[in-house]
């Protein structure tokens, strides 16, 4: 970690300001503090050319390898691949660090770029004058990250499956995980192609890539991407993804759930019990994940059956997640559907006990509404006045499967803005523009999801007029804020005026065609520009 001196920190102010005599005469170390805060200054300028890409160009020449490091990176961060030539010569570099930031400058340098072509040559001809393990990982992970030809990057595939090696032994770990990055990356550029029978070999041997060190992370990450990798290029097996989910690692195990589909059908009911079974929380809810994108068979109902069962005997709340999506995916009928509605009625009816978390009640009555309306009705007063906004959240989700107009009308007046959105919504749902006039009325409110919502929910309002008056005052109140991350409103507030509005209304937009956020000013000067 680069340590930056107080008496620095005033240089820095210094240079922002483009005082160069308010600092006394430093030493060495002062000076090399000060053009290293020179380097930073120009980089968050972004520069296009002038004094601050000469900083950054100047500083590759530096005798201090951090300063070198440090201007090299800048530049690549440019993402132009005109300063290549400021950048490939650092490749070279006595330093290792300097070499890697050169390496990850080069690749960067033509992120953006859809011919790669040259610097491609230029990395692979480094491949076997580098020695440092950490900057032959980043010479392997950034040949991922370039756009080039199909010949290019099976040449690329090819390297990394020999980088990977030192004679008959795996590489230094630091350039395996790079390899692992680089074969992912190449394969999710262009999945279709798949892969040669030498790589997908050498991604099934990384796929057992083994933990030598207790709490090294690398190791399983390496599993991971390979096993992404392999999964990608439909080179994944059932025996590999069987083999993944006994990894003690959450990421491989992980991926190993996500591959289920790879596998031939008369397997993947075996994978999803064992996902479903793994002693890690990961992978497990990968495998719920699963259930709610499938069938309920009498099997997968037992098993969100067990999830419920699960979270009513834990006192750690580690199961919550797993229950609040094996209630989630029980919106459907199961075969032995009172059995289930029994269930669900026990879980929603649990709310506020203790035993059972909030989330997992609130999402139980949610699909209870859906599977079994009459016992949802019963338990729906509960949920409605409950004092957790998040639960009268759920109760609106509810009341809307239900149709019960009255609730949502109540719901629509909550004091808590995400409640009236979910009941605004339930009630467009039921009854389109009919419910207009509450529409209207929330565009009073400072919200910036309820407006994002209720501003395209008044899409096409038969009443234009009045909905052109309520959006131009809610544009005009919250735009006095001047928030950055209030645009998405402010732009669905134009565009509500756009369908809705009319020509007397463009002095009170006039002043925004200068307005602090470039998107907001341009969809104002369309907007006069129609009118």
């Amino acid at each position: 970690m680069i340590q930056i001196s107080p008496r620095s920190i005033a240089a820095l102010v210094c240079v922002a300001a483009g005082v160069s005599a308010c600092v006394p005469d430093p030493g060495r170390s002062e000076r090399a503090d000060t053009e290293y805060l020179r380097i930073v200054a120009a980089e968050d300028a972004r520069p296009a050319g002038g004094p601050e890409l000469e900083i950054l160009v100047e500083g590759t020449n530096h005798d201090l390898a951090f300063i070198r490091h440090a201007s090299v990176r800048a530049l690549g961060r440019l993402e132009r691949p005109e300063l290549l030539e400021h950048i490939a010569p650092l490749l070279h570099d006595p330093s290792p660090q300097v070499r890697q930031s050169a390496v990850n400058a080069t690749a960067q340098a033509f992120h953006t770029s859809q011919d790669a072509g040259t610097v491609a040559a230029l990395l692979l001809d480094r491949v076997d004058g580098e020695d440092d393990p950490a900057v032959r990982g980043t010479l392997a992970r950034s040949m991922g990250r370039l756009s080039v030809d199909r010949p290019t990057r099976r040449r690329f595939a090819e390297t990394l499956v020999e980088m990977s090696r030192v004679g008959d032994a795996d590489a230094h770990q630091e350039t395996i995980l790079g390899v692992a990055m680089g074969l992912e990356s190449l394969v999710r550029r262009d999945a279709d192609e798949g892969v040669s029978p030498a790589v997908a070999e050498r991604l099934d041997e990384l796929a057992v890539y083994p933990t030598i060190m207790a709490g090294d992370p690398d190791p399983a990450r390496i599993r991971a991407l390979a096993l992404t990798a392999l999964r990608n290029s439909r080179r994944i097996t059932a025996q590999r993804i069987l083999s993944a989910l006994r990894d003690h690692e959450p990421q491989p195990a992980t991926v190993a759930t996500r591959s289920m589909d790879a596998a031939p059908p008369g397997q993947q009911d075996e994978i999803l019990r064992r996902a479903i079974g793994h002693p890690l929380l990961q992978p497990v809810l990968e495998g719920f994940l699963r259930l709610q994108r499938q069938p309920l068979t009498t099997q997968a109902c037992r098993y969100l059956e067990a999830a419920a069962r699960a979270v009513a005997d834990d006192e750690t709340g580690a199961f919550a997640p797993i229950g609040a999506l094996g209630m989630d995916s029980m919106d459907r009928p199961c075969p032995d559907l009172e059995a289930q509605q029994s269930l669900l009625v026990g879980v929603a009816s649990s709310l506020g006990g203790g035993d059972i978390p909030w989330q997992v009640a609130a999402r139980a009555f949610v699909s209870l509404a859906a599977v079994g309306p009459e016992n949802a009705t019963e338990l729906l007063p509960t949920f409605l006045d409950h004092p957790n906004p998040f639960v009268r959240g759920y109760a609106a989700r509810g009341a809307t499967l239900l149709a019960d107009r009255n609730a949502l009308r109540t719901l629509a007046a909550d004091a808590d803005p995400n409640v009236r959105t979910a009941a605004l919504s339930g009630l467009f749902s039921l009854d389109g523009h009919a419910i207009d006039v509450l529409l209207v009325e929330a565009l009073a409110s400072d919200d910036p999801q309820l407006l994002l919502t209720v501003a395209g929910l008044l899409e096409g309002t038969p009443a234009p007029d009045a909905a052109a008056d309520a959006a131009l005052d809610a544009f005009l109140r919250i735009s006095a804020a001047e928030r950055e991350t209030w645009r998405d409103p402010r732009r669905a507030l134009l565009g509500l005026l756009a369908t809705t509005g009319r020509a007397e209304q463009a002095p009170a937009l006039e002043p925004y065609l200068t307005d602090y956020d470039p998107l907001v000013a341009r969809d104002v000067a369309a907007l006069l520009t129609r009118w």
